[in-house]
């Protein structure tokens, strides 16, 4: 599945550089001002993002556009969990790789748990702790390689399928390439 979002803050309001997906925004400040804030809300399927297509990412920036007369400048994203990339998402930069599970919402990584993953995975001895220190996020707070983040979703998956330990309602975590619009 790929999808198109608009995000202006951090879920987790420590973690200011990461630019996954478990953000938020708040376009809806601007319903008054523009009927197009209200209609991006009936077209995001979570309130922050919906399909990725050529029509929702001309809307999308034109929406933009007119937010930025308010001083308001969120970035728009681009993530996809499918391995070939074509169409809406050529328009962006890849800027690295997040998790997510079947929501395509909540990351643990935005979330601010990489080091209590990683810390719970070396005591199980699923992982050593050389192994635990060789994944590093990159300047967006995302995993810079693929294998890094298949690395991290294998331990999310195992603590969580051994109940070792349990984040959100989530299953089946997997890695998820960002990529970011350059206007």
């Amino acid at each position: 599945m790929t999808r198109i979002g608009v995000y202006d803050y951090c879920t987790n309001a420590r973690l200011v550089t990461y630019k996954g997906l478990y953000r938020g925004n708040q376009i809806m400040n601007f319903y008054d001002a523009l009927g197009e804030a209200e209609e991006f809300f009936n077209m995001a399927t979570d309130g922050n993002s919906m399909e990725a297509t050529d029509d929702h990412l001309t809307f999308i920036c034109m929406l933009l556009n007119k937010l930025k007369r308010y001083g308001y400048k969120p970035d728009l994203i681009c993530y996809t969990d499918e391995t070939s990339v074509s169409g809406v998402i050529e328009s962006f930069d890849f800027i690295g790789y997040d998790i997510c599970a079947d929501s395509m919402y909540y990351s643990p990584i935005g979330d601010m748990l990489l080091d209590e993953v990683l810390n719970r995975a070396v005591s199980s001895v699923y992982i050593t702790q050389r192994e635990a220190k060789s994944l590093k996020l990159n300047k967006y707070g995302l995993f810079s390689s693929l294998e890094d983040a298949r690395l991290f979703a294998n331990i999310s998956n195992y603590l969580q399928s051994s109940e070792i330990y349990e984040f959100e309602s989530e299953t089946e975590w997997r890695p998820v390439a960002i990529y970011m619009y350059a206007d």
